[in-house]
């Protein structure tokens, strides 16, 4: 479906929420969020959120275990790589590597 025909060239949003964990390498998830974005016409927004790798034992355990389990793989990103998506490595809150989820909202000039 050509997104920009279907909207009348309205802006549009876009949400990924969770959906990127598949994907193994950072710079083919990037990737695909840029294409899906060049898609998009001008003013549509993204909302992305994802899972972060988690200094919590018990939360890193968990991924383990379910990752092991034969459901795909839900790849973790770190503090660097949140940092490419576009957000700071730390916050108001403190260090995002506390957060068992991170998320941002961006909009296309």
């Amino acid at each position: 479906m050509n997104v920009a025909r279907a909207s009348r060239g309205r802006p549009v949003g876009l949400i990924l929420s969770g959906v990127l964990g598949p994907i193994p390498d950072h710079a083919e998830a990037c990737s695909l969020v840029r294409r899906l974005m060049a898609a998009l016409p001008a003013g549509s927004h993204l909302a992305l959120s994802d899972g972060p790798h988690a200094v919590r034992p018990e939360f890193v355990a968990a991924r383990r275990v379910d990752d092991e389990s034969g459901a795909a793989p839900y790849h973790l990103r770190g503090s660097r790589c949140r940092a490419r998506w576009g957000g700071p490595a730390t916050g108001p809150a403190g260090p995002h590597d506390a957060l068992d989820a991170f998320g941002g909202v961006g909009r296309k000039p």
